[in-house]
């Protein structure tokens, strides 16, 4: 798949009431001066399922229509909150929102990557840690106190009825367009 088409990522929105909550707390840890590159625009905020990369049109239509038709599951709940991070302790290069990590969502993603898998994607090397982006690309002049981590630990209750195919627009903000939505029951 070459490198100059749209990129593509398939992942769980965020409702729209989380969507205020996380972005109340982004605004609170930029107060804190933790310096990133990019903080996730609250509209973006998802949990994703799977990185597709640079895909073609024909491709992306072929895993909209697989997308469609192998999707029968009832939707579930899952709680989101508390604040991690992936990277050095001291200067973390992602700050996230913590996702539950439960049997239906596991479930959730594993299918979702076998379908693309069957289609020619690359198969995931890395184990699946869902989460919620808040801020990527610490700058090298960051200071992150483990402290702060105690002020976010508020968690809620989340339905996930549906799941995307999302474009990434990497120059507009917000940068994420759903172009194929699945319903779940």
């Amino acid at each position: 798949m070459a490198s100059d088409y749209p990129h593509y990522f398939i992942g769980i929105p965020i409702e729209k009431q989380y969507e205020h909550w996380l972005g109340e707390w982004q605004t609170e840890l930029k107060e804190k001066d933790l310096k990133y590159k990019s903080w996730t625009h609250p509209a973006d905020l998802h949990i994703t399922l799977k990185f597709l990369g640079a895909v073609s049109d024909k491709d992306i239509k072929e895993l909209k229509d697989n997308l469609a038709e192998n999707f029968r599951y009832q939707s579930f709940q899952v709680n989101i909150g508390n604040i991690g991070f992936f990277g050095k302790q001291n200067n973390p290069r992602v700050i996230w929102a913590g996702v539950e990590n439960n049997d239906l969502l596991n479930k959730l993603q594993e299918n979702v990557e076998n379908v693309c898998i069957s289609l020619g994607f690359t198969k995931e090397s890395r184990p699946y840690r869902p989460h919620i982006t808040l801020a990527k690309k610490a700058k090298t002049d960051n200071r992150f106190d483990q402290n702060l981590l105690l002020s976010f630990q508020e968690r809620k209750e989340m339905t996930v009825s549906r799941f995307c195919i999302f474009r990434i627009h990497p120059s507009s903000s917000p940068k994420y367009e759903v172009v194929k939505e699945i319903i779940l029951k």
